[in-house]
């Protein structure tokens, strides 16, 4: 736990949710041009109303504005699945050192350092590689401890 609160002060320094913001902005940037072409559209059905637009004209100019407009959506849709999610680093941080400090000390009762490891640990997986399962069994295990993150 120690490696892992490191690596988060890394990443909170090195504000490694860059990417995340990146991407939003990319969004962002969709989602205007996509209210542009709703405003496009908007104002050809007013030039059809008014009588500039023939409706030949305003079929043909529709749909090529209304596969615009699919092809904006299906970008942001793409863009909001693959959007990483954030990753509150100074939490982390928080919880980790709180629930390492809880475990060195004697005076913490086991509820709470159980409540905190809970906090810090999604999964721990035990597993020995024998045939033989007995007490007086000393083959290594190995435990992977998979952190919530």
């Amino acid at each position: 736990m120690v490696s892992t609160i490191a690596d988060f002060e890394v990443k909170l320094v090195t504000n490694e949710n860059n990417n995340s913001e990146s991407c939003q902005a990319i969004i962002e940037g969709l989602e205007k041009e996509l209210d542009r072409l709703n405003r496009k559209d908007d104002e050809q059905h007013d030039l059809l109303e008014e009588g500039f637009y023939t409706k030949e004209i305003f079929i043909k100019r529709n749909i090529m504005l209304q596969e615009d407009k699919e092809r904006i959506t299906t970008a942001i849709k793409n863009a909001g699945e693959t959007l990483p999610r954030h990753i509150d680093y100074k939490e982390l941080i928080a919880t980790f050192t709180e629930a390492l400090d809880s475990l060195q000390r004697d005076d913490v009762d086991p509820a709470i350092k159980n409540m905190l490891l809970k906090k810090c640990i999604d999964k721990i997986t035990y597993s020995r590689h024998t045939e033989n399962r007995t007490k007086y069994d000393n083959t290594p295990f190995t435990v992977n401890v998979q952190l919530r993150i």
